[in-house]
């Protein structure tokens, strides 16, 4: 069970750490250290958002336990054609976003391979349980193909994720997505201001 002082502490810190401006990747890496500090035994993580860009669809930042470097921040483009689409077709997220669903787990390396071609890969590494989440904005916060904050957590722990693990990372992740969120927002203002107004 995922003790209760420790998940304010981390709600505190991403609040704290979204308000001080640190980017979508320290954010990312200061909540897993966090959470594995507190005994969830995380083992990859990562938070996507799409983005306001002409080449860019989106950025992703994904976070090992292995790597010291912080998590990795990667900018990938449109997901609507050729081999991108066939990717982004075969992946979790695009089954939550089909069926409308918040929340998607699988159980690995119990004999049966994964249909998610991401999840397969994890099965493969060895890890033992996958949860994908997409946390939606409302009509009136979304900017066009900006909607959802979409993030997945691995770990490799024999038993895999406990029930109180699990409710913890689907209490917490509204607060990192908005911390997300406001930091994508804040990246793509300034772009557009000094776009067109310059950097001064």
């Amino acid at each position: 069970m995922f003790p209760s002082p420790a998940l304010a502490a981390i709600a505190d810190w991403v609040t704290a750490a979204g308000l001080a401006g640190k980017s979508e990747a320290e954010l990312l890496e200061g909540f897993c250290r966090r959470a594995l500090a507190a005994g969830l035994r995380l083992a990859r993580a990562a938070v996507i958002i799409d983005t306001l860009h002409p080449v860019h669809e989106g950025r992703a930042f994904r976070w090992s336990r292995e790597l010291d470097g912080g998590a990795e921040t990667i900018e990938y483009g449109p997901t609507s054609a050729g081999e991108a689409a066939a990717t982004w077709q075969a992946s979790a997220f695009y089954r939550l976003l089909e069926t409308g669903e918040s929340m998607l787990r699988q159980h690995l390396g119990r004999g049966a391979p994964s249909e998610f071609r991401q999840v397969q890969a994890f099965a493969e590494e060895g890890m033992t349980d996958y949860l994908a989440l997409i946390n939606r904005f409302a009509r009136g916060g979304a900017i066009g193909e900006m909607d959802c904050v979409y993030s997945y957590w691995v770990t490799d722990r024999d038993r895999g994720f406990d029930d109180g693990e699990v409710e913890a990372l689907v209490r917490l992740m509204p607060i990192l997505a908005l911390a997300v969120k406001c930091t994508s927002l804040a990246r793509i203002a300034s772009t557009l201001v000094e776009t067109y107004l310059g950097r001064d």
